[in-house]
């Protein structure tokens, strides 16, 4: 598959790349920071492709661009091969270490039974939630994916059925110019160019990026907790990927009210299904499988976090620096959350730098501040040229995910969601050494600064930034634990304090794997592909706005007005047009007007329009429009605007 190849050309280019570095990269480091280049790579090449003058626009222009991606990628790998001998001789000894450490029958048995437990459970988590195929062609998802899928994949098919680049707008409010960081869902159309299915196209970006930042997380934690025992840094990823507080009591007891097994194993304790107060999510079901933009953007952060934390012991490193400034540079439009808040952590880093040895790093944070500036900017100007047309959503908050009532409010709520992991990090920070401190020190900050303040209209996106905060307080409770499991006389007390961190977060996965919720029925299905196959791909479609609607999502057709969940999140002003849609739908007497000022083509109604707007008329369009499908429950309706050759045949 070209997908395939692309990738693992990219990451060859991205292993042989690191070898140029100067620091000194343990094989594990090398592997990771090279899958972290390689998958920016494979990011951001089709979208530049895209955008190049001559390519050509719609699906066509992202054909192209994607098949000129992979040709790139495979000359880069060839040419770095060429050249980089260092490179070609550093892979080929890493290759016979990894080699020798599985004939190790301890430590090798061991490495591959963990491998195929999470290769195999990261696995079934992507085949559970990405559009898996049900009894009668309906589409599965799970989780929190169940939800957000939706917007993804509303996204990346505009981009796959229409191209959407010239400008991109939001496929689910036509006319909006889209200021969401829409990069990793460009690759998922890009995948599909080449030639895989939507499923096949989610569940391999998926797969792969989850997979490069546990790899990229272990390495930063591996580089920090250098001086403790080996175990410091599994603690420190296990403490963060089963992230959850106190809700496992609620587990225990709605098993102790007569709750079967199973049905509480299909509870999420770490977020409001299981209590209003749990909102905490774990990071694997809230944002790693549900937010397409998450593994990416943190894998990215935390090479970057890595970077500059170990070019700190090497003051002649510079290109370090650069590169990473110009994996900083590239995370506005991959996942801005990343870019906030290893950006701030980035000035920290610089600042204690540079008042420590002054003169002599100068060089090199001019370098790192060139290349993000560069390559930053530009992706900014366009998020605030577009979100400057909404209302400011900066704003003080006093307390996350809402404001707190009184102080005790909000350590009640946060001992609850994140007890004793959050009582942990300060100790667990006073006795690090210093070089953990500083590291860790801005991550920990951005707990503060999460309660704090916000700059999106919904408070709970500052949960993105609060997973930094993890990553930072797992590595320094990963330390201190680490150190008391090999020092310490009674063992049982840290192996409690772990399982107690940790079981809400196995809990919550349980949930993501047990999970099976119908996101589009068969007839649905149908409903979406016909339009994708049988309507012009600039049509505008007047639809209800349930997020769950098959038009946008399997055609990437503009609708008039989606959902009003997204639409909120992303700070969009919709509440005129949704009157608007209420009068359209109810055929009074503007509704012609209405139609032709929004430049509806098409029409759709069934259940979820009856069930949004019960005044519904849809004698008025059985009168005025032409029925072109009736497809079970639905009826696509076309407008006589839409002036170009039909099937004359009604659909059935």
């Amino acid at each position: 598959m070209l997908a395939v190849l692309q990738l693992a050309a990219a990451v060859l280019w991205g292993v042989l790349l690191t070898t140029r570095l100067s620091l000194p990269l343990r094989a594990h480091e090398r592997l990771a920071l090279g899958n972290v280049l390689g998958l920016t790579l494979v990011l951001w090449l089709p979208l530049l492709f895209a955008l190049m003058p001559g390519i050509g626009t719609g699906a066509a222009g992202v054909t192209t661009a994607s098949q000129g991606a992979v040709f790139a990628s495979l000359v880069l790998a060839a040419w770095e091969l060429h050249v980089n001998r260092r490179g070609r001789e550093r892979l080929g000894a890493d290759a016979k270490g990894f080699a020798q450490a599985l004939r190790n029958r301890g430590a090798g048995s061991r490495l591959i039974l963990a491998l195929m437990i999470l290769g195999g459970l990261l696995t079934y988590l992507v085949h559970n939630h990405f559009f898996r195929v049900g009894p009668g062609g309906s589409l599965f998802s799970a989780g929190t994916t169940w939800g957000d899928l939706t917007l993804h994949a509303s996204l990346a098919s505009a981009f796959f059925e229409r191209g959407n680049l010239h400008p991109p707008e939001y496929p689910f409010f036509a006319g909006w110019p889209l200021a969401y960081p829409f990069v990793s869902d460009f690759s998922v159309a890009s995948f599909r160019s080449l030639g895989l299915t939507p499923r096949e196209a989610f569940a391999l970006g998926a797969w792969v990026s989850i997979s490069v930042f546990g790899l990229m997380s272990f390495a930063l934690a591996r580089r920090l907790t250098d001086d403790a025992p080996r175990s410091a840094a599994y603690l420190a990823l296990a403490l963060f990927l089963l992230s959850g507080g106190l809700g496992f009591a609620l587990f225990f007891q709605d098993l102790w009210a007569g709750t079967s097994i199973q049905a509480a194993l299909k509870t999420n304790y770490t977020y409001g299904n299981a209590d209003p107060l749990l909102a905490y999510a774990n990071v694997i079901g809230n944002q790693f499988l549900a937010s397409r933009s998450a593994p990416y953007g943190m894998a990215i952060g935390v090479a970057v976090l890595w970077l500059l934390t170990t070019a700190s012991r090497h003051n002649d490193e510079t290109f370090g620096l650069a590169l990473a400034g110009a994996l900083l540079g590239s995370l506005p439009l991959v996942h801005s959350h990343s870019f906030l808040g290893v950006g701030l952590a980035s000035v920290f880093y610089a600042w204690a730098d540079l008042r420590r040895n002054g003169r002599a790093v100068r060089r090199r944070w001019l370098w790192f501040g060139a290349f993000s500036t560069l390559l930053a900017l530009p992706q900014l100007v366009w998020i605030w040229q577009h979100l400057s047309l909404a209302p400011s959503h900066l704003r003080l908050l006093a307390g996350w995910p809402r404001s707190a009532e009184t102080p005790l409010d909000w350590l009640h709520f946060w001992i609850w969601n994140a007890a004793p992991f959050l009582l942990l990090v300060p100790i667990a920070w006073w006795k690090a050494p210093r070089h953990l401190r500083w590291a860790s020190g801005p991550l920990v900050a951005l707990f503060p600064l999460a309660n704090l303040v916000t700059v999106t209209p919904l408070a709970y996106e500052n949960i993105k930034l609060l997973a930094y905060f993890q990553l930072g307080g797992a590595i320094l409770v990963g330390r201190w634990l680490g150190v008391w499991f090999d020092t310490g006389r009674r063992k049982w007390a840290p192996a409690l304090l772990t399982l107690t961190m940790c079981l809400s977060g196995a809990l919550a996965v349980t949930h993501e794997v047990l999970g099976n919720s119908v996101m589009l029925s068969h007839e649905e299905v149908r409903v979406g592909e016909f339009v994708r196959d049988q309507t012009p791909v600039d049509a505008v479609f007047l639809t209800g706005s349930d997020m769950h609607h098959p038009v946008p999502m399997l055609s990437g057709r503009q609708i008039v007005l989606g959902s009003k969940r997204w639409l909120y999140n992303h700070g969009i002003p919709f509440e005129q047009r949704a009157t608007d849609v209420a009068r359209m739908f109810e055929g009074d007497a503007e509704t012609a007007d209405l139609l032709d000022r929004y430049e509806v083509d098409y029409v759709v109604i069934g259940p979820r329009e009856h069930a949004e707007f019960p005044a519904l008329d849809e004698t008025h369009f059985e009168r005025n429009a032409q029925a072109t499908a009736r497809l079970g429950s639905h009826t696509i309706y076309r407008l006589s605007r839409r002036a170009r050759p039909e099937p004359n045949q009604l659909i059935r």
